[in-house]
């Protein structure tokens, strides 16, 4: 399906109730896609951007998927969080990727903390 069908499907409407409702989620190459459909546009009547997280909140975010993975402690220091958001620029899916990566390192060393040397590691790897 394309945006201009997108955008005709939100047309239709029902005693001045509209018959769709669209969510779009995406990367920001899409609001840049929506935005150059300016009829397309103009139907988006709730827009949220998630931007890049802190070092405060990309600690938060670690801690808190630790905590709902049913994790009772932190095992990740302070500097591979640190490391972890220096890497990723604090974008959520990038960080979910370098924990899981250094879970996945830890558990083959049989190691009970994640330390900067293994975020290091796993850069390395990366290039």
């Amino acid at each position: 399906m394309t945006f201009e069908e997108l955008r005709l499907l939100l047309n239709f409407q029902l005693n001045n109730q509209f018959l769709l409702t669209l969510i779009l989620i995406g990367q920001p190459e899409l609001r840049d896609k929506v935005v150059k459909i300016p009829q397309l546009d103009s139907r988006i009547s709730i827009r949220y951007h998630l931007k890049p997280l802190d070092i405060k909140e990309t600690a938060q975010y670690i801690l808190f998927r630790l905590k709902i993975a049913g994790m009772q402690r932190n095992i990740f220091t302070k500097e591979a969080i640190e490391k972890i958001h220096e890497y990723t620029g604090g974008v959520p899916r990038k960080v979910n990727n370098t924990c899981d990566l250094s879970l996945l390192v830890g558990f083959s060393k049989k190691i009970e903390l994640i330390d900067s040397k293994i975020i290091q590691q796993l850069i390395d790897d990366a290039k």
